[in-house]
């Protein structure tokens, strides 16, 4: 089982790498699903970004777990600005400014 999922992973990644080696800079949104966190704990974390340029853009997150005793909270939701330095556009190294909300039970 853990050897299928593997191989699913491993294809689906190198589909993705090789569909970015050319972006497509017309469109200003970008929907994303944080699949690294859901395989490992089991939450759900979706982003959205809307590039203000080719080197800004201003997001956010919601992130939903079902289990809100652990560190990750039941409930989160950060807003965020991105400035991007790399040598193409909407690419490389960014700074990010970003705030976050997070709701669960206190552990005791």
């Amino acid at each position: 089982m853990k050897k299928g999922l593997l191989v699913v992973v491993f294809l689906l990644g190198a589909k993705m790498a090789f569909a970015q080696a050319y972006s497509n800079f017309d469109k200003n949104q970008e929907i994303k699903f944080n699949i690294g966190m859901f395989l490992a704990t089991t939450s759900v974390e979706f982003g959205y970004e809307y590039f203000l340029g080719d080197d800004t853009s201003v997001g956010a997150i919601l992130h939903f777990d079902g289990d809100g005793e652990d560190y990750n909270g039941s409930f989160g939701f950060g807003p965020n600005f991105r400035a991007y330095f790399g040598d193409l556009p909407r690419s490389g190294a960014f700074a990010e400014a970003f705030g976050l909300y997070l709701k669960g039970e206190k552990i005791q």
